[in-house]
């Protein structure tokens, strides 16, 4: 097996502080529906101030920066992690990674919300989107 190269190392020390909180085992409908409930109460709350709709910026910094990170432990950790390469080890029903990998997909569900919301407000392609 390889080693870990330090940018790796940093990443997954990050990903740890997540785990101590238990994010292996957090159900994914309670992460889809906390993040719901954020996303939704951003939008209420804060809304569109200084030409920003802050409850998309902050989904956007989420799981742009988070999936950038699952991205790179992809391609320069899977195989010291655990013996193969990406997308082979998903392919193959390993499982995910790291409990990043895993949770991402379910904030960027919850946000859907916030995406149906915004496509009856600006037509049925938007509102596909979302549903989609």
């Amino acid at each position: 097996m390889s080693e870990l190269d330090t940018t790796s190392e940093i990443l997954l020390s990050l990903i740890s502080h997540l785990d101590s909180y238990g994010a292996q085992e957090w159900s994914l409908r309670t992460v889809t529906a906390t993040s719901a409930a954020v996303f939704l109460g951003m939008r209420m709350q804060i809304g569109h101030k200084f030409d920003i709709d802050w409850d998309a910026f902050v989904h956007a910094l989420v799981s742009g920066i988070g999936s950038a990170i699952c991205i790179y432990l992809n391609m320069y950790a899977a195989v010291a992690m655990n013996g193969v390469t990406e997308p082979l080890g998903s392919i193959q029903c390993n499982g995910p990674l790291t409990s990043l990998h895993r949770i991402i997909p379910a904030i960027t569900q919850g946000y859907a919300i916030c995406d149906i919301i915004n496509g009856f407000r600006l037509g049925p392609a938007f509102l596909a989107y979302g549903i989609a």
